[in-house]
């Protein structure tokens, strides 16, 4: 594939033959996905329309990717049951299925191989600079094992602190009440501050009880498909690959503001009506030649 791609570069007009070949792209897509995605077995009951294809897709929210799965070894088959169904006018029954296949949570480099594929600027942009910053990677289940392990300490260590800093505070002001003369009001004022601080420590244990909960209830599942990932490989070396398979081509050069004088010679936009919009072209950015 070629695409003649347009780059401002200190208001010298940079022209460039974007060069790739799609199949060399899409089998490192799959290799990335197949290599260095979590990969997971399961298992579900579904209806027809929810069994799983094996197209890439991204789980958003709020417009914002969370998270790039690809499916895998799909096997479904009736079970003989049906679930209760509503389409906005009436109930209707459709049959079960019991569905298997491997769930890949992909890396985000799969996505911007994509991007590459589809002439995306923005990601062309990255790719010429070779900035891979926003792209970002995500940890190995054996990185996700040891974060959450760490998280786990943590949590136990800061409930030990704040725990003791509370009855810390305690016998500072339990001290400061006692040295004051004995009264009905002053027991009252202990039996206040006891009572508050016992409510902070109660609180700040089941904040920390609910945190712990969900670490390990992710542990649990991380190690239970820690050998099925035990082979998966680092995503680094495949962004190298990719620098390799996409050759920018400069191929002619242009001052921008010969173009601004072509224009006026013409008395027209005789660029932007034909070529590209210059205006467009804002710092350094590549922008696709129509």
């Amino acid at each position: 594939m070629k695409d003649i791609y347009i780059r401002n570069n200190n208001d010298v007009l940079e022209k460039y033959a974007v060069i790739f070949d799609e199949a060399k792209l899409e089998d490192l897509k799959m290799r990335v996905i197949k290599n260095c995605s979590e990969i997971t077995k399961a298992k579900e009951e579904c209806i027809k329309s929810r069994i799983p294809n094996n197209h890439l897709y991204y789980v958003c929210k709020d417009r914002k990717i969370l998270e790039i799965v690809w499916h895998d070894d799909i096997k479904y088959r009736k079970n003989g049951k049906q679930t209760k169904m509503y389409d906005h006018y009436d109930w209707y029954y459709e049959d079960l299925y019991d569905c298997s296949y491997t769930r890949y949570s992909c890396q985000p480099l799969s996505r911007f191989i994509e991007m590459i594929t589809h002439g995306n600027e923005e990601f062309l942009e990255m790719l010429f600079e070779k900035d891979f910053s926003m792209v970002g990677k995500n940890p190995t289940v054996k990185e996700k094992i040891a974060m959450l392990q760490q998280e786990l300490s943590d949590i136990t260590n800061t409930y030990l602190l704040k725990r003791k800093e509370k009855l810390d505070e305690l016998k500072i002001k339990y001290a400061i009440l006692d040295k004051e003369a004995n009264s009905i009001e002053n027991y009252s004022k202990i039996g206040d501050l006891i009572e508050s601080i016992n409510c902070d420590v109660s609180e700040l244990e089941k904040a920390c009880n609910k945190k712990e909960k969900t670490i390990k209830s992710e542990l649990n599942r991380l190690l239970k498909i820690e050998k099925d990932n035990e082979k998966q490989e680092d995503v680094d070396k495949y962004f190298n690959e990719l620098v390799g398979l996409v050759k920018f081509e400069l191929v002619d050069t242009l001052n921008k503001n010969d173009i601004y004088r072509i224009n006026e010679f013409f008395d027209e936009d005789v660029f932007n009506a034909n070529v590209l919009d210059i205006e467009k072209i804002k710092g350094n950015s590549l922008v696709k030649k129509r």
